[in-house]
């Protein structure tokens, strides 16, 4: 009984070293991201870097990969974001972690025609823009409007989701290609107006 208890002790003092240990280097990874997208990844728009804390491990997890193999176009930290396959999931966990920024809209289009055009979201972003871990899409209520609005823009001119292994970017990409420019920034500001909710 002794021994299954020293074990028990042993067991759980161990997953609380590992547990410290993935947090610190987490954070130390984090620290190259920081200078861009803020301490609490908030992001900055001067930096054109976008706020991470809205969204979750997973989507994180698949973002920091397909920069490392090449799926995305280069990323303005170039060799800075490289992360090793086992540290991933901790920095992308640390990040996930902090605190969803709340940003205010700063792009202006027409509602009602946003809303019909967010119509064709729904079924994979959700009603909120809440995103779906289910069907791997991720979160878009609470991120810059700017932001988005130059991810769709780049989708409908192909330099985002074109590459071959890229498959929800090549989901993204046609759907972007459906709409003119100027309907892609209705639908930005009908987004910006949702009720922020999250995905998980």
């Amino acid at each position: 009984m002794k021994r299954s208890m020293l074990l028990i002790i042993f067991f759980l003092a161990s997953i609380n070293i590992v547990v410290a240990q993935d947090l610190e280097t987490s954070n130390r990874l984090y620290q190259t991201c920081a200078g861009c997208h803020g301490a609490n990844a908030e992001g900055n728009e001067n930096l054109n870097a976008p706020a991470l804390s809205i969204f979750s491990t997973w989507y994180l997890e698949r973002q920091i990969r397909n920069f490392n193999q090449g799926l995305r176009e280069n990323h303005p930290g170039g060799d800075l974001l490289y992360i090793s396959d086992e540290d991933i999931h901790p920095l992308a966990d640390y990040i996930a972690g902090k605190t969803a920024v709340s940003s205010q809209p700063s792009i202006e289009g027409n509602l009602d025609r946003g809303g019909f055009i967010f119509q064709h979201c729904i079924s994979c972003h959700g009603e909120f823009g809440e995103g779906d871990e289910d069907v791997r899409t991720p979160r878009l209520s609470g991120q810059y409007d700017w932001y988005l609005l130059q991810e769709l823009i780049k989708f409908k001119r192909g330099s985002r989701g074109d590459h071959p292994d890229d498959l929800y970017g090549a989901q993204m990409m046609e759907a972007a290609m459906m709409f003119d420019e100027d309907m892609l920034r209705d639908a930005v500001a009908y987004i910006s107006s949702l009720e922020i909710k999250s995905d998980d």
